[in-house]
């Protein structure tokens, strides 16, 4: 029958996790079924303890919530508890993480069980055992030099510490053991009690056991809860009184600031190889920035800044009294700057955003570096010129000296700008009402009236003239040209008498004068006067003689009311800075 019954030993605690040190003890469960009592626990079993000549030290405890038998087998420490299961045999695939195992089991034995449930689910729960195994080292040994390892004392015990490793360990699954213990520190420290930490969801499995519940009873009172992830979740922290927190609380602020400052002094060549890298891929971030049209003026400023930060925390009131100062900047990386203008005209809301930029200048030029380690990180950081460090003006004479002179490169701006708003600007069009009257068709014109007619149309429409029925590719569209022509086809002969019967427009277009305002002289040599120039010119070559009159009046206004004016120039906004920033992670 004791053969049939079975039976099981669990192993549970720091033991069951492979952290356990020399000198710790070993946490055993005995999973019994309802054949055994637990008088019998404490009386047949301790009697042959008591017999056995390698175990020394027994103690038994009867009384307590979790009756157990501590002892020392082979100078190694045991404390052994009793689960007794409402069943007839225990199998060897009992699987202790299903909830129906507590079914029928008195709180005692629900107590006993909790301790491997947890255990094994911590297990389970832990996205990267390697990185947990070695946190979990490091922070039992400091709690323990600490003065902190003691759930008796107001403190944290080993499951209390296992489940906050656990829990650091599930927000940064793919970190490195240093960051993890860097983020250990650093997200208790800004912890906000009494809000519980829990490794999953707590669930009612219905079966009459009381779960933690932050809202009823006695709960509401207790300032750290940390939950058991197996059900029943309770609170194993429920020891801790407010001045124990607060001594915690200092304790990972101190703790924080040791980190930061050993994880501040990796290797200098690391540093070094890293920063050199980042710096020889700068040019690709000034290329994945010149694709935003909005952006413009993009220059990357070769020098490198030292980067440094507060290793150290503030000192207290108590440290200034005394004349503590805070520990001085420790170096961890190095800065470039990249600067660049925002053009207006070119913005299509009110906010820039180089984000897909930058994202992808990161991912594809410099976190696939086969050399790089996970402390090796790069930020980058907008900021204003206002805003830049005094040693980036050190090589300039100063902040004063870079201040005048960029004043000087603002007002400059704005002239040049003004300058070609103006040029771009439409001339005024003259109307019937201002300025001169266009006359008609078959109107005569005054000379002042040719010389603003020829004028108007060399500035709105752009040096050419339009004269519908001209042979002459010269006239019909084309540029003014610098020539004159006869009515034959061969050069007009000039003299220097002006005619004053029909006055004459100056110009390179060869109606009526030649450059030096002389007169056109005919064919045989003799000169024109107003009225026989223009029979001479209706007699002769019809095409020639067209050349020679002024182009009609409806060409030069279709040729004004076609002029559009170009779009006035924008002034973009002022500079913006970029600050880069290679650095290692802390």
């Amino acid at each position: 029958m004791a053969a049939d019954a079975g039976g099981q030993i669990l192993v549970s605690g720091s033991y069951r996790l492979g952290v356990n040190e020399p000198g710790a003890d070993i946490d055993t469960i005995c999973v019994a079924p309802r054949h055994v009592t637990r008088e019998d626990f404490f009386s047949s079993l301790k009697d042959i303890f008591l017999h056995h000549a390698k175990v020394s030290n027994l103690v038994a405890i009867e009384g307590a919530v979790v009756p157990i038998l501590t002892f020392d087998y082979e100078e190694i420490n045991v404390d052994l508890q009793i689960a007794i299961l409402p069943r007839n045999s225990i199998p060897e695939d009992l699987n202790i993480l299903d909830d129906q195992v507590l079914v029928g089991v008195d709180p005692a034995t629900e107590k006993s069980l909790n301790g491997p449930r947890v255990t094994e689910l911590m297990i389970k729960l832990t996205p990267n055992r390697e990185s947990f195994i070695s946190v979990l080292r490091i922070v039992r040994r400091w709690a323990k030099r600490r003065g902190l390892y003691s759930n008796k004392m107001g403190y944290l015990g080993g499951v209390n510490w296992c489940i906050l490793v656990c829990f650091i360990n599930q927000l940064y699954p793919t970190a490195a053991p240093s960051t993890l213990l860097l983020r250990f520190f650093m997200v208790l420290n800004n912890w906000k009690w009494p809000l519980a930490i829990q490794l999953c969801k707590t669930h009612d499995a219905k079966l009459g056991l009381e779960v933690w519940n932050a809202n009823t009873g006695h709960n509401r009172y207790q300032v750290m809860p940390i939950l058991t992830p197996a059900y029943p979740s309770m609170n194993s922290s429920f020891n801790v009184s407010t001045h124990s927190l607060k001594v915690m609380k200092e304790e990972f602020k101190r703790g924080l600031t040791i980190v930061q400052d050993v994880l501040s002094k990796e290797r200098e060549d690391e540093e070094q190889a890293w920063c050199g890298f980042c710096e020889s891929r700068l040019r690709k971030l000034v290329d994945s920035l010149a694709y935003n049209p909005a952006l413009c003026r993009l220059r990357a400023f070769p020098t490198k800044f030292p980067l440094s930060f507060v290793v150290g925390a503030k000192a207290t009131a108590d440290e200034q009294h005394n004349g503590a100062t805070p520990k001085p900047p420790s170096k961890f990386g190095v800065c470039f700057y990249v600067g660049f203008d925002i053009d207006r005209r070119q913005l299509r809301s009110r906010e820039v955003s180089i984000d897909n930029s930058v994202e992808y200048f990161k991912n594809s030029d410099l976190y696939r570096w086969n050399k790089r380690t996970p402390t090796m990180d790069v930020r980058v950081t907008p900021v204003v010129w206002k805003s830049l460090p005094e040693s980036v003006f050190e090589e300039m004479g100063g902040r004063v000296v870079a201040r005048t002179t960029r004043r000087e490169f603002l007002k400059k701006k704005k002239e040049e700008e003004k300058k070609a708003e103006e040029v771009a600007a439409p001339s005024p069009l003259p109307s019937g009402d201002e300025g001169t009257r266009l006359p008609e068709d078959g109107e005569d014109l005054t000379s002042s009236q040719k010389t603003e007619v020829l004028a108007i149309a060399m500035e709105n429409g752009k040096g050419s003239i339009s004269q519908p029925g001209s042979p002459d590719p010269a006239v019909d569209g084309g540029e003014i040209t610098n020539r004159s022509d006869s009515l034959d086809g061969t050069p007009l002969k000039a003299k220097k008498e002006v005619s004053s019967a029909s006055p004459k427009v100056t110009g390179k277009r060869g109606y009526d004068g030649d450059d030096d305002g002389n007169t056109v002289g005919s064919p045989d040599g003799q000169t024109l006067d107003g009225a026989t120039q223009n029979s001479a010119n209706a007699s002769v070559n019809g095409g020639a003689a067209r050349r020679l009159t002024p182009p009609p009046m409806k060409a030069v206004k279709k040729l004004l009311e076609s002029a559009v004016a170009p779009p006035a120039v924008s002034s973009p906004r002022k500079r913006r800075k970029m600050k880069i920033t290679f650095t290692k992670l802390t």
